[in-house]
Parts: C-alpha cells; structure tokens; sequence
C-alpha cells in the first residue's frame, strides 16, 4: 500500500497573501479520505481562502495543496464546490435543472455547448436524490434558501467528485432547511470527503467529524469536540457554545490551544 493512501488532501506550510495582507500563515493540515471536516473561524480569519487555495483559484506566497497527491489544478475533476448562495446572483434568468447542468460545462464555453444525454441523466438523477425534480423548471429567484442551497450542491455534484467544499451551506437557513442540507450531507458523506466552512457551533458538535479552528493560522486539527477556551482564543471573545439548542457547554475540554495540531 502506497504511504498516505489515505490523505484526501495535504496542505504544508501554506502561506497566501491578498496583495501585501496576509490571508493564511504556515497552516499545516491533513485530511483523510471520506472524512467530514468542519473549518471554523472569525470572519476575515482564512477560511474561504482556505477552500480557494484546495480548489487552486488561488496561489500560494509559499507552501503547497495536494489533493489526492496532486496539484490542484490537476485534480479539478476530483472536487466539487459550493460557494457561499448569498453570493449567487439570484436574478440571473436561469432555471434549477440549467443551474445544475453549468456543473457538467467543465471549462467548456456554454454559449455553444451541446449537453449530452449523459449530462442531462446525471443531473435528473441528482435532481431526484435532493428533491428538486419538480421545481427543475422554476427560476432560481423563485427558490428558498433551503432550495436554492439544494440546487448549488446538486451542480457541484454533477463532476461525480470525491472530495465537495461547501462555504457557509446553512447561512441564513431556517432550522428545517438546515437539518435537510445535514441530512443530505450525512448521506454523500458514505462515498466521498467533505469539507465545510461553517459559523453553525450546534453542526460542528453534530454532524462533523473532525474540525480545524482557522484565524490566519491553525489553532486546531482533531476531534470535533470544542471547549470555551480554544474558542474564546480563536475568536479573541468569548463566543456562547450551542448544541442541538442547549445553551450551555455540553462539549470537551482540549488541552493543545495555540499550535498546529494534526491528526
């Protein structure tokens, strides 16, 4: 068996900087193959940048990604993304089922692409595994959040990733659409790595399985259980821990706040 078989992803000693403002500092960190990783951090701390350097849209001042033992760039069609929705330009004149199958473009120029019938069977088959077959027609401004986040995760699908990054997917979800999109998640997670930035403390407690605690650097890598403390010096205040609407610690202890960590 090759050494790191395992290792989804492998970051050392990344570095970025926005221009002269630096992003990220000499994060270290690794991610095993169909883990669930939940990355949280103050706003401004990294964390999307994060996701960009994995997904190779952004460069590195110095320190390297492999994903799968690849260079990003070269491992484009092993990962699938979903970008903050409250980004997602919602008056665009499209519907759910064209949404999804942009997914299938791959680079292409879609003004002339012809999509093929196997394009439109993955994507009616993902429309029907998160029950957005009968809205496949519907303008994507005429959807909820819980709906929209559905199509955005269905056209990351459409690659057939092994490995989908998700940027705030329950941000300003009621907590019925938030326990569908966990639920859909739990389920992809038999068959492929995810990793998600979240701000939602009761999904790090619930659903993930390991987490890393980003403020420019790494503060944390390991189990997903959280104390007061590493939150407190991660966010610099203190931050109230809530599980499944219960609010008072319920969560662990750690002992190793302030250094890079890994599992």
């Amino acid at each position: 068996m090759k050494k790191n078989a395992d290792i989804a992803i492998e970051v050392k000693d990344l570095t970025v900087y926005y221009q002269k403002v630096g992003a990220l500092s000499n994060v270290n960190l690794r991610v095993k193959e169909k883990d669930f990783l939940g990355i949280i951090g103050p706003n401004g701390g990294g964390k999307s940048t994060l996701l960009k350097a994995i997904l190779g849209l952004v460069a590195p001042h110095s320190g390297t990604v492999q994903v799968f033992g690849k260079p990003p760039r070269k491992a484009l069609g092993l990962m699938g993304y979903v970008p903050q929705f409250t980004k997602f330009h919602r008056d665009f004149p499209i519907n759910v089922e064209e949404t999804i199958l942009m997914g299938r473009l791959s680079g292409k120029t879609p003004i002339f692409h012809r999509y093929s019938e196997k394009d439109r069977e993955i994507v009616h088959s993902l429309m029907n595994k998160l029950e957005l077959y009968p809205l496949r027609d519907r303008q994507i401004g005429q959807l909820s959040g819980g709906q929209l986040q559905r199509t955005l995760i269905a056209r990351a699908l459409t690659v057939e990733p092994k490995i989908l990054l998700l940027d705030e997917p329950t941000a300003s979800l009621d907590t019925e659409s938030k326990s569908h999109i966990y639920s859909i998640l739990k389920e992809l997670n038999k068959n492929m790595t995810i990793i998600m930035v979240t701000h939602d403390m009761g999904a790090i407690s619930s659903h993930v399985r390991s987490l890393a605690c980003l403020n420019k650097k790494l503060y944390y890598h390991g189990h997903s259980e959280l104390s007061q403390e590493l939150i407190t010096h991660l966010y610099g205040c203190p931050v109230d821990l809530i599980a499944h609407g219960v609010p008072h610690r319920v969560l662990k202890e750690h002992n190793n706040i302030g250094g890079d960590s890994h599992v």
